[in-house]
């Protein structure tokens, strides 16, 4: 027989679409990982930024999954947009505790956040002061980006400040930068 249903041609194509969507939402944390492997020098911190980014998406996924939200075209499209830019904050703390002066841990995590901690949350306050009319919207899609937008930028904010804070605390490396000669 022959499908004649003008639906099955849409059917293969946000198949393929939400495949390539699913490629780069796993692939998205292993090229950061390796772009931030020359910027920050350190490979120890690199494997962390990617631990805290597969984090992030494992639970931005699961938070999706729970608040019944599903994973459309345009939200898939929304999903990997926003969470190219959420990487950002890491990103910063990342840098920021590389480049601290101080020798332990402990003291270098909290160097990290004393510096970026205000950049971080301004950045993370507009965006969600953006999306809130998204959210208001009468169009589902459109309350559904704005959602998406709002619960990534969320998620990113506290994996940032929170996950990624005491990993470095933990795991991150004592000697980061060199000693002059």
């Amino acid at each position: 027989g022959w499908h004649d249903c003008p639906k099955w041609g849409m059917l293969a194509t946000e198949q393929a679409f939400l495949e390539g969507v699913g490629r780069a939402c796993l692939s998205t944390p292993l090229f950061t990982m390796a772009m931030t492997l020359p910027l920050l020098r350190s490979a120890s911190v690199s494997y962390l930024v990617l631990v805290t980014l597969l984090m992030m998406v494992v639970t931005t996924l699961g938070c999706l999954r729970l608040l019944g939200i599903p994973l459309g075209a345009v939200e898939a499209l929304a999903l990997s947009l926003v969470m190219g830019v959420s990487v950002d904050y890491i990103i910063h703390l990342a840098y920021a505790y590389v480049h601290t002066m101080t020798r332990d841990r402990f003291h270098k995590s909290r160097a990290a956040l004393a510096a970026r901690t205000q950049s971080i949350t301004a950045a993370a306050a507009t965006t969600l002061l953006v999306v809130l009319p998204m959210l208001l919207a009468h169009m589902r899609p459109l309350r559904q980006v704005g959602a998406i937008v709002g619960l990534v930028t969320v998620i990113s904010l506290l994996y940032a400040m929170l996950f990624f804070a005491a990993l470095v605390m933990i795991f991150g490396p004592k000697r980061t930068r060199r000693r002059p000669k």
